[in-house]
């Protein structure tokens, strides 16, 4: 239900640009799998370059979209992240 709500929410915001296109593609990446990602694996699913992710993801933090789930250690240090509650309202 969550994930549902998430992606209709998703939609709102592509929809009435109060995201970008490139912003959209890494929220819907992140609503779509059902565990947190790290900038490298975003990345990878959607074919960006890591430094449009990481800019990227930075603005979807800074518009309270996403948020920190964990840090994973392996390979290296690395910040998972996951679609913030509020946007689930």
């Amino acid at each position: 239900m969550y994930q549902q709500t998430s992606f209709l929410a998703y939609q709102e915001l592509v929809t009435t640009g109060q995201i970008s296109r490139r912003q959209g593609q890494i929220l819907k990446a992140i609503i779509e799998h059902p565990f947190p990602l790290t900038n490298l694996e975003i990345s990878e699913i959607t074919k960006l370059p890591i430094n449009s992710v990481t800019g990227r993801v930075k603005e979807l933090r800074d518009k309270g979209l996403v948020q920190k789930a964990y840090v994973k250690k392996e390979p290296r240090a690395s910040i998972a992240w996951k679609v913030a509650y509020d946007i689930a309202l």
